[in-house]
């Protein structure tokens, strides 16, 4: 049996593709040092020390290596899943949705998630901890009762940003913290693109609500679309071109496109004494929508934070 010493030794080495060409940890657990300098090899067993002295002061970080069998199945089966897992929290046992999107979400984007999260059949769902539709994912999953997975850029001991701890500060056993980096691993530009490949190897199906030409959320749709998983764009006419380009571009592509059921009635809920449409306005509106860009007010949305 691997030791954890071992795999924190793995866990410390660079990214390295062509050991993934050449079958990855499953494949060359035995026989990895052939693939690193003997420099590399060096730093990181310096490195791994230090980390194994952080698990031990940190009895709530635990890891799963890639035989574990905790260790989630199909993230396993991409082309370069890590060799070991972090966590911290109630680890997933469940296959999971992933959620991702933008970091600034229209209020009516906010809505639609906050609709649909409560009515998926997956029993978990996994996100990237990020500002905007990340977080709101995860705080839909937490009030909808469900396994609830944030994968991270960074180690554990370094999760961001702050606003999205501030929010899960009072109840930590409602979410998992998941990094293939060991725990002292600050967040670098390189850890995200990695941490978005977990995401997209976690899930069968990948929910993409909201993305804009250059999000971040067009590389997990990629990463799902390479491992054959199934990518979904959430689209509704009063999104902008510049607010859901890079989902159009991926439904144009041959992505599925979905709405949300009840959103509709609920962006119309108007203030007081306000006047309301009435049915046969709102279904004229509805082919004239130039004539609804007052609604993305949010005045006329109930956002999250207006809620609570």
């Amino acid at each position: 049996m691997v030791d954890n010493a071992s795999w924190m030794l793995a866990a410390c080495l660079p990214y390295r593709a062509a050991f993934y060409r050449a079958g990855g940890w499953i494949k060359h657990w035995r026989s990895f040092s052939g693939f690193f300098s003997r420099e590399e090899l060096e730093k990181a067993s310096h490195l791994a020390n230090q980390e194994l002295i952080q698990l031990r002061n940190h009895a709530d970080i635990h890891m799963v290596n890639i035989f574990d069998q905790r260790y989630p199945a199909l993230l396993r089966k991409i082309y370069d899943p890590p060799g070991v897992l972090f966590f911290k929290g109630p680890f997933p046992e469940a296959e999971p949705v992933a959620i991702v999107g933008t970091r600034n979400p229209s209020a009516l984007s906010i809505a639609a998630l906050d609709l649909l999260v409560p009515e998926l059949p997956w029993m978990g769902v996994v996100s990237g901890f990020a500002r905007g539709i990340d977080i709101a994912a995860h705080r839909a999953a937490m009030r909808s009762s469900r396994e609830n997975s944030a994968v991270l850029g960074a180690g554990i001991l370094h999760a961001g940003p702050t606003s999205s701890l501030a929010q899960f500060r009072s109840s930590p056993e409602r979410i998992c913290l998941i990094s293939e980096f060991p725990p002292s691993f600050r967040a670098q530009a390189g850890y995200f693109p990695r941490r978005n490949r977990i995401i997209a190897g976690m899930a069968r199906v990948v929910l993409i609500f909201q993305a804009p030409a250059k999000s971040g959320a067009l590389i997990t749709a990629r990463y799902a679309l390479e491992e054959g998983r199934e990518v979904m764009c959430f689209d509704h006419p009063l999104l902008t071109d510049r607010e859901n380009a890079g989902a159009r571009q991926l439904i144009a592509d041959g992505a599925t496109a979905f709405g949300v059921r009840g959103l509709e009635k609920r962006i119309f809920r108007q203030p007081e004494r306000r006047w309301t449409p009435d049915e046969a306005q709102f279904r004229f509106w509805e082919k004239k929508q130039a004539g609804l860009k007052w609604l993305k007010d949010d005045l006329f949305i109930e956002e999250d934070e207006k809620k609570r």
